[in-house]
């Protein structure tokens, strides 16, 4: 997401989410995010209030260093989630391990998981609109997403005016197996690349034209 948004949020209230319940009346949420989307996304609407923990892929913005981490998430284990006593989860499909998930089913922790994936701009546009929607932050959502077409077009009208197209090749440590991995043309970092009027090469060994040899 934070490919996709460049937006500040210190201007959009933080109104938290709350539930009803019939003994205390109106009590606070405690939601975790396992979704770094998810979680960057909460942020920029202003609806982070009630957030009490993050995955460890959800750096961003620097405030959410602040909050409890409970894992990778794709390693999680229930004790760390269990003990910061959440009464939502959100995550996106993108989490493991399956044992782990069905334990948490099993202890009837509530969990959300947003239609819309944000794997490119309709798709982010359109993942932002749904969590206004059940955030009640409908207005703050479209204020994101009317900047978001702002900036992207912004961004190309930039990227247009280069006459050279730099060669990029990004490589990706994987903190959780400890493997370094080439990040392809397709991907969302090879399109970053071309918004900023960079080239993806072809073949590996084309953006190290100029590496020493052994």
């Amino acid at each position: 997401m934070k490919r996709y948004l460049a937006i500040a949020t210190a201007a959009l209230p933080l109104l938290g989410c709350r539930f009803k319940n019939e003994e205390h009346g109106e009590q606070q949420q405690r939601i975790i995010s396992l979704s770094k989307q998810y979680s960057e996304i909460l942020f920029a609407l202003g609806a982070n209030q009630d957030l009490v923990a993050v995955d460890l892929s959800s750096t961003y913005p620097p405030e959410i260093k602040s909050l409890p981490t409970v894992g990778y998430h794709r390693a999680l284990s229930p004790e760390g989630i269990v003990a910061v006593k959440p009464t939502l989860v959100l995550h996106d499909n993108n989490v493991g391990p399956e044992h782990v998930m069905r334990q948490l089913e099993q202890l009837k922790i509530p969990m959300k998981v947003f239609e819309a994936k944000g794997v490119d701009i309709p798709s982010t546009k359109a993942l932002v609109s749904e969590m206004g929607g059940y955030f009640r932050r409908e207005a703050q959502a479209a204020s994101l997403n009317q900047k978001l077409d702002a900036d992207m077009a912004n961004a190309l009208r930039k990227a247009n005016a280069y006459s050279t197209k730099p060669k990029v090749l990004i490589i990706h440590f994987g903190r959780a197996s400890n493997i370094y991995l080439t990040i392809t043309q397709a991907s969302t970092a090879g399109k970053m690349i071309e918004w900023r009027a960079g080239r993806y090469p072809s073949r590996a060994n084309e953006a190290c034209s100029n590496c020493p040899r052994k």
